[in-house]
């Protein structure tokens, strides 16, 4: 018979048999028998299966392990196995009614009727591992039926499952932190969230902060756990891609790049860039030189003394749709305009044409300014066209060239000394009362 107030319950009879299995483990190493165990638990035929079922897993695993060499990994390995089968309720499948036999208040134990003040005890209730602390295959299979639901919900929301959990990370982090949430809002706008830094964002840092191969690589080497930088030698071979042809002004110490080649490049990575469809697109530009001086002199063979020097620069302004071809060219609609330079005046936005070293006078103007003005004209005449995969794409360009100031202005125009680069008055005759009633 039974005494009554002692509890008699499925975590009793497993503490008890933990200490067995620690004990004789130290004594000999040897995995022991359960029928003891099972004698001193509930006789109910249904719940001494359930537990049979449990120590034959323990079995086949220590068998399985006992071959392994090293013991303390084995021993180890076989204790977080043994807490997986009998802590974690997706490997214990129980009985309604082996459960409430087991824990009823009036229990039949050696054919007699007596009554256990017994408490019922859910193996369920039992804290389980972190998920990050048990093996792959127990954490696929604790996951298994979240990651069914999350599949069935996303495809009842018409969306992917990565967008999905990316709502719910970014629901969660919204007040905590932000820059997960953020990482959680592109997923789901499906967005890139990688950390890869592209060529031409690689080819920018190089040349805002003047770093060379040696520097680069260094850095790439410190930052690779962080972003991944490309490699030098892809930087480079993207540089030479993206640059026009690169040859020397005739009678003059510098540098010109070729103009048609600049805009053809420029409208190509347009097309990548904004996928535009084969078809006849309007660019307007600017363009303009202006020169500067106190440039320092360095002691070199063949250097020329000067301490001047020649920019000569081009901005694209903005592209647009070629819907009206009565339209003048000089002008675009701010209906079909599908790219604009957000800031034209910035540094950043303008093409190198031509460098070269002199003063701002007119015999250097006359070597310069005729090459650039041809190659001007031809883009006006002729326009850009590139063809891929019978895909035509054309480019109507005007340049305006506004980026001279005032004394470059009234050297292109060829009135160094004049008043007035628009007209042949002079300084005298603007303040003339007369002159002015009589009108210019």
């Amino acid at each position: 018979m039974a005494q009554k107030g002692k509890t008699i319950s499925n975590v009793d009879a497993y503490d008890k048999y933990i200490k067995r299995f620690k004990s004789d483990w130290e004594a000999s190493g040897q995995f022991i028998s359960d029928e003891s165990l099972l004698s001193k638990k509930d006789q109910s035929s249904k719940l001494k299966k359930h537990w049979s079922n449990r120590m034959a897993l323990l079995r086949r695993k220590w068998s399985k392990l006992n071959r392994n060499k090293r013991s303390v990994k084995t021993k180890e390995a076989f204790l977080s196995y043994q807490q997986e089968v009998f802590y974690d309720p997706s490997t214990i499948v129980e009985d309604d009614s082996t459960m409430s036999s087991a824990s009823s208040p009036e229990h039949n134990v050696d054919g007699g009727s007596t009554v256990v003040e017994s408490e019922e005890v859910d193996m369920r209730s039992v804290p389980l591992s972190p998920l990050h602390d048990v093996s792959q295959w127990q954490a696929r299979r604790r996951t298994d039926t979240i990651l069914t639901q999350m599949k069935e919900e996303a495809e009842k929301q018409k969306i992917t499952v990565t967008q999905l959990l990316g709502y719910l990370l970014y629901r969660v982090n919204y007040t905590q932190d932000k820059t997960v949430a953020e990482v959680g809002k592109n997923l789901f706008d499906q967005e890139s969230v990688d950390r890869e830094v592209t060529l031409d964002e690689a080819l920018y840092m190089m040349s805002t902060y003047r770093l060379g191969r040696s520097a680069y690589t260094s850095m790439r080497h410190d930052l690779m756990q962080k972003v991944d930088l490309p490699a030098h030698y892809k930087i480079m071979q993207h540089k030479n891609i993206i640059m026009p042809s690169v040859s020397s002004p005739i009678g003059v110490s510098g540098v010109s790049l070729n103009l048609c080649e600049s805009v053809r490049i420029h409208f190509q990575r347009l097309i990548g860039m904004l996928e535009l469809q084969p078809g006849t697109y309007r660019m307007s530009a600017k363009e303009g030189l202006d020169g500067s001086g106190r440039h320092a002199i360095y002691d070199q063979k063949g250097n020329v003394e000067t301490h001047n020097m020649i920019l000569w620069m081009w901005v694209p302004l903005e592209v647009s749709t070629d819907l009206d071809l009565d339209q003048p060219s000089t002008s675009t609609s701010q209906n079909n305009v599908i790219w604009t330079e957000g800031a034209p005046n910035s540094p950043d936005a303008a093409r190198p044409i031509l460098i070269t070293l002199g003063k701002e006078d007119s015999d250097l103007l006359n070597k310069i300014v005729p090459p650039v003005d041809g190659e001007i004209e031809l883009l006006h005449k002729s326009g850009v066209t590139i063809e891929d995969n019978r895909r035509v794409h054309k480019l109507k360009i005007q340049f305006l060239r506004s980026m001279n100031d005032g004394k470059m202005q009234k050297l292109l125009v060829g009135r160094g000394g004049a008043f007035c680069i628009l007209c042949s008055f002079t300084k005298e005759d603007a303040v003339s009362v007369d002159q002015i009633k009589d009108g210019f």
